[in-house]
């Protein structure tokens, strides 16, 4: 790795970002006063100071890319006197930000504080995000000014090595439905039987979000004329934050207007079956999340409701880029 400057990096990162730099800063003066004795109040007061820099962090709890000397130690909770932390350099290293916590370097005695971050590690020494955010595999740690850390947003590439890492046969299969498709109602059409089964791993979040990252890259809607549908089965109503809050079952194919968000990874609704319905732990399909407009199940009043519509043969949707468009209704 070329050498540089970090403070003159982060400088450059952050150009106008006052709220980072002050942060930082903060923290350094932190450590002087720690390092030179000056600090006598109690470790709550010290801790609610570093809380309050780490409020000024944009990426916390967010994977960044870090650059630089790093100290990582193994996971082990259980057993956290047994470990031996290595220092190595790292370059532009995929990791999950925790914010800012102490540690003592060598034979110093005073603690200093520094970035603190999480991750996990390939045989091959391939560094990704912790698959489970609660017990990755390393924990890290750095001085403020010997790394670089640059905050940066899912992008195909980084999806693409996560999928590829931990679940490459579904990334195979959503390349198989997703890459030759002509248009966006073709993708829809295509992700239509697609599951997505979890086994033991705990994180099922982090499968689900980068399967939805993956699936809306590839993905635009024309959001200005609403798309034409029909639809029956479970329609999943859903919040401002994209929770479920209630499930209504429309039993015939009924006509809507939908304009689409984005698709969105749900749990698998099981019902009709002779069984409660319930939702399946165990696996994940698409739906799109859309504003419906027009549907007539007999329950909402209002002029739309915004819904999760899972993809498959109870969701037939058609463009009206051109004109609009009637669905002939299946037999």
């Amino acid at each position: 790795m070329s050498e540089f400057d970090p403070r003159e990096v982060i400088d450059a990162v952050f150009p106008e970002d006052e709220k980072v730099n002050k942060a930082f800063q903060d923290v350094r003066d932190i450590n002087e006063i720690i390092i030179e004795g000056g600090f006598d109040g109690e470790e709550g007061h010290l801790r609610a100071l570093i809380n309050e820099c780490e409020g000024l962090l944009p990426f916390l709890g967010s994977v960044v890319t870090m650059s630089g000397k790093v100290i990582y130690f193994k996971f082990t909770p259980e057993d956290q006197e047994t470990i031996v932390a290595k220092q190595v350099t790292i370059n532009e290293a995929p990791v999950l930000a925790k914010g800012f916590a102490a540690m003592t370097l060598g034979d110093d005695t005073a603690e200093q504080y520094g970035h603190t971050f999480s991750f996990d590690m390939r045989q091959d020494g391939l560094v990704s995000p912790p698959a489970n955010k609660s017990v990755p595999q390393f924990i890290g740690w750095a001085r403020l000014d010997e790394v670089h850390i640059k905050p940066r947003d899912d992008n195909r590439y980084d999806i693409q090595e996560y999928l590829q890492t931990y679940v490459p046969e579904v990334l195979e299969d959503l390349d198989d439905r997703l890459l030759n498709t002509k248009n966006e109602v073709d993708a829809l059409n295509a992700l239509g039987g697609f599951g997505l089964s979890h086994g033991p791993v705990e994180d099922v979040d982090t499968q689900r979000n980068m399967v939805e990252s993956y699936t809306n890259v590839l993905l635009e809607f024309d959001k200005v004329i609403p798309y034409s549908a029909l639809v029956k089965g479970p329609i999943h109503i859903m919040d401002s934050d994209g929770d479920i809050t209630a499930t209504t079952i429309v039993d015939g194919w009924e006509s809507a207007l939908v304009v689409p968000s984005h698709v969105k990874m749900i749990p698998k609704f099981i019902y009709g079956q002779g069984s409660k319905p319930r939702f399946s732990k165990e696996v994940s399909i698409p739906a799109l999340v859309a504003d419906i407009h027009e549907v007539k199940n007999g329950i909402y009043e209002q002029k739309y409701i915004t819904a999760g519509i899972p993809l498959g043969v109870n969701f037939i949707i058609r463009s009206n880029a051109s004109n609009i468009t009637e669905i002939e209704k299946p037999e």
